[in-house]
């Protein structure tokens, strides 16, 4: 049975156990729990929506109601006031981890960094995939002071790791067919810069998620001046290979923290 009485600053009580703080804590509560004591009355300087999601978290059971991203953040920083470990309860099918990665979209700079304070790194994996579509010279240095050096180095290695993919598949020369009466090397050669241009003006964009829809709007335009059937039908067989190898490469967590 529960032998500990928790008020908020707001008024609410919550019946515990004390065996289960102590458990999770390594400092006693921030020094407000004594061990042995039975129903004791402690007051926690805390609302009771930041405690009942900490106690959620701590016991290991479902949220019963969803709460705003910044308020599951400020929860895990007050975690290692009251001597709890991010770390042990913030993980792939927890409660508090299933409800800031519902709301990863919503501002996924700010769950990256609260991963990287405290090397959540299954929650920073979840997180990756949003950050493409940010410019890296859009970080400010007050941003970049909130992530963790080997975190803030992995974002970088993200982006530039996904514009290298990108670039391998558009590098190189179209494949050439055999010159014909109306389609003879200088057209090829036109045809090749074209796509050369085209390839320069999707590697310039600084997003490093670069969109299918995108990839298909710039590469399948080029058909528009090609007179060829051959060169057509080569340009329309690149860019559908293109196309499809873009889709399967994994927006991944290519380097580990070190």
């Amino acid at each position: 049975p529960p032998d500990l009485k928790i008020l908020s600053s707001d008024n609410h009580l919550f019946h515990m156990h004390q065996g289960v703080l102590l458990r999770a804590s390594d400092n006693k509560f921030a020094e407000l729990l004594t061990k042995g004591v039975p129903d004791v009355l402690i007051h926690i300087p805390e609302t009771a929506v930041i405690l009942n999601i900490m106690f959620t978290a701590i016991y290991g059971v479902k949220l019963a109601d969803t709460y705003p991203l910044d308020t599951l953040i400020h929860v895990i920083d007050l975690f290692p006031h009251y001597g709890v470990q991010p770390k042990a309860y913030v993980w792939p099918a927890a409660s508090i981890y299933d409800a800031i990665r519902d709301q990863i979209s919503l501002a996924p700079f700010k769950v990256y960094a609260l991963a990287s304070r405290y090397d959540l790194e299954e929650l920073a994996i979840a997180a990756s995939p949003y950050l493409l579509k940010s410019n890296l010279q859009s970080i400010t240095d007050e941003m970049a002071d909130l992530i963790r050096p080997t975190y803030l180095l992995r974002l970088f290695r993200l982006h530039f790791s996904r514009r290298d993919a990108l670039k391998g598949l558009l590098s190189g020369r179209l494949e050439a067919h055999i010159p014909t009466a109306s389609c003879n090397h200088s057209a090829y050669d036109n045809l090749c810069q074209a796509w050369i241009l085209a390839a320069a003006c999707l590697l310039g964009d600084a997003d490093a998620n670069v969109s299918i829809a995108t990839l298909q709007s710039t590469l399948f335009s080029l058909r528009n001046s090609v007179e060829c059937k051959s060169c057509r039908q080569i340009l329309t067989t690149r860019t559908k290979s293109i196309i499809v190898q873009w889709s399967e490469t994994k927006v991944s967590y290519f380097v580990h923290p070190s």
